[in-house]
């Protein structure tokens, strides 16, 4: 179905998706109101290096459709809703709940299904 590059070119894509919503959470959690505006956004690292990430994934995801349909392209994007919650409680020391990871794997599942 996907050759080696289609998989690493969804792999990159998944996981910049994934570590760019982390990476917006912490640039978010170091936001002070009371900072002026391009303080709070320019010189916010996290925000930078988000912005980063997501430009490198776009470049994955263009490359990836590329070579590939979008309907089956489109349904690796459902595994962050696994991604970013595991990567939220593993770097952020969020709550990780069964019922939260329940409806994770449910999307997940029913995008497989809508595909196959």
């Amino acid at each position: 179905m996907f050759n080696i590059s289609q998989i690493a070119l969804l792999i990159g894509t998944l996981a910049c998706l994934s570590v760019g919503q982390v990476l917006f959470k912490m640039a978010a959690m170091q936001m002070d109101a009371l900072q002026p505006l391009l303080q709070r956004w320019l010189l916010n690292y996290f925000l930078l290096a988000a912005l980063a990430v997501y430009a490198a994934g776009t470049v994955f995801w263009v490359s990836a459709l590329r070579q590939m349909p979008l309907r089956l392209a489109y349904p690796v994007v459902a595994l962050s809703y696994l991604a970013v919650p595991l990567l939220s409680h593993w770097l952020l020391a969020e709550e990780l709940s069964m019922r939260a990871m329940a409806g994770a794997v449910i999307i997940v599942l029913g995008v497989w299904i809508s595909v196959t």
